[in-house]
């Protein structure tokens, strides 16, 4: 299905395994639902990326997920409706991921929880179009 301008990543209703490329200019990335095969690069990302910067709340190394747990976590993310776990690649290497943990908890079903890692110095940063189309999840033509 093609999704027009602005529109929400996923639509409610449709699956998660959606897939989204965006050009300009510059770069050429991919959006789209992390999967068990992710595993081994998203462990290997999310440590890299932990010494990177002060600003995370873990300590490079701290709260490690190994390959296996990452398997889980996304397994779990793919079946919960609330969930919702993506990977962006550039030249078909994963360089970001953006993660939302929703509450099965009725009164709290509209909290989620959301977290944002992109590699330091990847060209994805520089490009202010990345956080409009990850973080507020949209799109442009």
């Amino acid at each position: 299905m093609e999704y027009k301008n602005s529109c929400v990543w996923p639509p409610i209703g449709e699956s998660k395994l959606n897939k989204r490329e965006i050009h300009n200019q510059e770069i050429a990335f991919t959006i789209r639902t992390a999967t068990p095969e992710d595993a081994e690069q998203l462990s290997e990302l999310r440590l890299r990326i932990d010494g990177e910067t002060e600003y995370l709340d873990r300590e490079p190394g701290e709260a490690f997920i190994d390959v296996t747990g990452f398997k889980q976590l996304i397994k779990a993310d793919i079946e919960k409706p609330r969930n919702l776990f993506l990977v962006v690649e550039v030249d078909g290497r994963i360089v970001g991921f953006p993660r939302c943990e929703g509450n099965d908890l009725k009164r709290l079903s509209h909290k989620v929880e959301f977290g944002v890692c992109v590699l330091k110095n990847d060209k994805l940063l520089a490009d202010g179009r990345f956080y409009n189309t990850v973080v507020m999840g949209r799109f442009r033509a």
